[in-house]
């Protein structure tokens, strides 16, 4: 009879005690961990990081034999002046809208700014993104001329495969040299 007795304090014991514990961790201990993207600088001049693959993350050209192949490239810098570029291979249609600072993207979205706006940049979801105005006609290496701290809004079709849809906001730009980026590939 102790033993049970003290076998069930134990267990009432324990199970309290996991539970403050639970209640002492931070919110956001609890809350599961959503991908914000990644970061990737794009080099104008470097034959293969100036261009990316949105699906991998690599660049989208590689070397092989000596010679430059296209692997799978979504987004590039370089083929206008100091633009982003979007549907340059092959194939592929695209079109890239510029929402501008998050503050100006939060108010065209009627978001509420919280801290420095990232929130901002993680609430643009597919649905929002595939149905913005901007996006709805492609063309063959759709551009737009980068600025820093803009946020942008990238599509890409090719024939007979799912549209890539993407949000890419510019943390740093060198004018004629670099662009940094996070970046990420919106799916369902």
């Amino acid at each position: 009879m102790k033993i049970s007795m003290l076998v069930r304090s134990s267990i009432a014991l324990t199970v309290l005690a996991l539970a403050v514990s639970a209640f002492q961790q931070p919110l956001a201990r609890k809350i599961p961990v959503a991908p914000a993207g990644q970061i990737t600088t794009l080099y104008a001049s470097d034959p293969l990081e100036c261009s990316l693959d949105l699906r991998t993350g690599q660049p989208g050209l590689i070397a092989h034999n000596g010679q430059v192949f296209n692997r799978d490239s979504h987004v590039t810098m370089g083929y206008y002046p100091d633009s982003l570029a979007v549907a340059i291979q092959g194939g592929d249609t695209g079109a890239i809208v510029d929402l501008g600072t998050l503050q100006e993207a939060a108010k065209a979205s009627s978001m509420q700014i919280t801290g420095n706006g990232g929130n901002v940049y993680v609430a643009m979801e597919l649905p929002w993104v595939r149905e913005h105005p901007g996006l709805q006609e492609t063309t063959s290496i759709a551009h737009a001329p980068i600025q820093a701290g803009h946020l942008y809004l990238g599509r890409i079709a090719s024939e007979g495969e799912p549209d890539l849809f993407a949000k890419l906001i510019v943390l740093d730009f060198r004018p004629g040299e670099s662009v940094t980026l996070r970046w990420q590939l919106l799916d369902e």
